[in-house]
Formats: C-alpha cells, structure tokens, sequence
C-alpha cells in the first residue's frame, strides 16, 4: 500500500513532492560552510564536471560575500541553481569529499550552491553584460541547458543570438524531464528569466525546427547555426502492445506531469520497465502520485543496473518494488482496452567461478 494518497489540489501535490534538497536558511548556510577543510587540490572540484571553484564559493558563502559565492558558481555553470538541486551530488562533489573517508557527513555542496545562487536570482543581482556586437548572428536550435549556455556565451563575445525551441517553456529537460521533488518549474523559470535579462537572446518558443528547408533559411539568415537538440524520445521496446492505452514512455510521463500536477491521473498498479535513473524517476512519482503497487523491472540484476545507487534506495523508500533478470514478451490489454497485463520471461543467471 502506497504511503501517499493521489493528489487532488496543487498542495497535495507540492506535499507528496517535496524538495529534496530544500533552500538552506541564513543560519545552515553558515554552519554548514564553517565545516569546510577548504582542501587544497579539493577533490570535489575534480569531481564537479564544470570545474566549479567549490571551495571558494564556501568560503564565500562563510564570509557573508554571497554574491560572490554565486558569481564564482555561475562563472563556470550558468545553470548553477539548476544544477545544485537536481545534479547526482551524492556521486559527484560530494562523493568526493574527503569527510567520507573518515566517516563524517560529507558538506552539502549542492545545497549551498543552490542557497548562494537563489540569493543572486531573488535579489535580482546581475553580473554579466553583453559585449558590443560584432555584426555576426547565431542561430540556436534547443533551449535547454546546452542551447542557453551556449547562448549565453556568445553574447559574452558580441554575437546576436536566436534561440529556437519546439516547447512552450525553456530549459529543455530540467523543465521537462526532472522530477519534480528535485526542483519546482518556479525555480526553473526564475533562473531562466534571470539569464535571459542579463544576456539578452531572443527566445522563440512553439517553434519547431524539423526539415531541410527549415535548416535551409536559417543558413541564410545566420553566419553560424548551433545544435542543442538533446537526446531525443524514449527508447522503444519493440514488443507488441506497445501502442496500447496507459503506456508511456519514461520522459513523456515525467513531462506530463511537470506541466499538469495534480491534474494526471496514475491507476493504482504500475510497472515501469528499466533500470536507469529515468526509470527511477518514473517509479518514484507514480508512487507519490498514489499508486498503491510500483513494480520497477530489470533485464539485469541489481548489481548491473545503470542507476545509481541512491536513486534505488529512494524509489524503495517510496514503496517501489524491485524485479530483476527479468524481461517483457508483451503489453497485453485486458477487455476494458484500459488496464494492462506484461508477461515476463526471465533470465537464469549463470555464476562465475
């Protein structure tokens, strides 16, 4: 039985999916900043994929310069409150920290990033201007972190920038594709806006870009087109029964219920096929949408799953179920056309001597 009942209000919902990584106060901010080593060749900033001066931004943040803090975040990562809450912390910066070899809580860098960065963002604190135009164009096509970055960096060098996306919001997958108890569209949207001000790049929305002619015209417009067009729909699984009602992929079940909340509707039983950290997401909401069994199922053991370990561990906590070495011979759709069966053929696994 699901420890959570379906939401019918949008309160419901923001209590089902509360916050992770919720904004540190004043207080935690210093406290937990006062912990840092301040290692010298910190191993949290090897294991930050954009460089992030970690320990400078903390000793930032511990001597009351938060605008500091968040320049020196956002210098290497324009998406540094994005990537504060919803970035896998806990195998990155943090697993990193040398307070695990001893035993000790590792710092919650992710938290304070997002505290020094929210800062920024609510103050309305800008630190970037627009170098003068250099009579050079770009088109990008994709505005999510890769399209508004790049964005954002031309501007730096005095090119004028188009950005060109199929959604009706910006941010690509952190709007669409994140879980919502990582981060809320509010936060989203706001550093959105926040980036978008200080740089200056037109933004076109509902605009999809699809065929040769389209790519065509914007060569003649523009001196340089970038891609940032993401890695595309969901995987399929090439059974039958894969067109049946109440079958979804992982990303369009994950954006649906970015957009609409409360609004979608989960049946009480579900099963999501696959073992990534999308997978996981996917399990984890259907459980905090109310759906009383999550059956998450795997072709491969537990150990081989491409997840990471505390994305598990919180889909468990939620009451999801594991299944392994197992595999789909097909959706099969009961009399009503909308409940589904998935008969599974499973592995022997082989020992290794």
């Amino acid at each position: 039985m699901s420890e959570f009942l379906p939401p019918h209000t949008e309160s419901d919902f923001e209590s089902n999916f509360s916050q992770l990584k919720p904004l540190m106060n004043s207080t935690e901010a210093y406290y937990e900043s006062s912990r840092c080593l301040f290692c010298y060749d910190a191993p949290c900033v090897n294991a930050c994929p954009t460089g992030i001066d970690i320990p400078l931004f903390i000793r930032q943040i511990n001597s009351d310069n938060i605008f500091g803090a968040a320049k020196t975040i956002f210098d290497s990562n324009y998406f540094g409150h994005a990537c504060g809450k919803v970035c896998p912390t806990e195998v990155l910066c943090e697993g990193a920290c040398v307070y695990n070899h001893s035993d000790v809580k590792p710092i919650e860098i992710g938290r304070l990033q997002s505290y020094a960065t929210a800062k920024a963002i609510v103050a309305d604190k800008l630190f970037y201007t627009p170098a003068a135009k250099n009579g050079k164009k770009v088109a990008v096509i994709g505005a999510g972190p890769a399209g508004i970055s790049c964005a954002c960096e031309l501007r730096l060098h005095g090119y004028e920038v188009d950005i060109f996306d199929s959604k009706a919001m910006p941010s690509g997958l952190t709007m669409h594709g994140v879980a919502p108890y990582k981060i809320t569209n509010e936060d989203v949207l706001d550093e959105m806006a926040y980036l978008e001000k200080q740089f200056g790049y037109r933004l076109f929305h509902n605009t999809t870009i699809s065929a040769k002619e389209d790519i065509d015209q914007l060569q003649r417009n523009y001196d340089a087109i970038f891609l940032g067009i993401g890695l595309g729909s969901t995987s399929e699984l090439n059974i039958p029964g894969e067109d049946l009602e109440n079958v979804f992929g992982a990303v369009e079940f994950i954006e649906e219920l970015k957009i609409h909340h409360h609004f979608v509707s989960v049946p009480k039983k579900v099963i999501v096929l696959g073992g990534g950290n999308t997978a996981m997401d996917a399990a984890s909401e259907s459980a905090r949408m109310g759906a009383e069994r999550v059956i998450l199922a795997y072709r491969r053991s537990r150990e081989e799953m491409g997840a990471y370990d505390f994305e598990y561990e919180l889909a468990k906590s939620v009451g999801v179920k594991g299944m392994f070495n197992v595999s789909p011979v097909e959706i099969m759709s009961f009399e009503d056309s909308v409940n589904q069966k998935v008969p599974f053929r499973g592995f022997r696994v082989k020992q290794r001597h």
